[in-house]
């Protein structure tokens, strides 16, 4: 877990002050639902580690043809630091 690459997001609560003001009340609650900690692992917070998903063609080749150049390269690289890219077994 130490070596995934870590991220920060910013939810923009500075643009609600232009809004209805249920725009700020939402971006206050989920920030503070997510700063909560796991129900089930309390030394991790809710929304600290996460996974992306994307349901692939059958094939490798299929999928990798389907992608534009641009995205071939970022496969290529996210191989070189040694990612993994693997079809999930539902």
């Amino acid at each position: 877990m130490r070596g995934l690459p870590r991220i920060s997001v910013d939810l923009m609560l500075r643009e609600t002050q232009q809004n209805d003001p249920f725009f700020e009340r939402v971006t206050r609650d989920f920030y503070r639902s997510s700063r909560k900690r796991h129900r089930k692992f309390p030394l991790i917070g809710v929304l600290t580690h996460g996974v992306a998903l994307c349901e692939l063609p059958s094939s490798f080749d299929e999928y990798f043809m389907l992608i534009e150049a641009a995205g071939r390269r970022n496969v290529k690289k996210a191989n070189r630091i040694e990612y993994d890219f693997a079809r999930i077994d539902y």
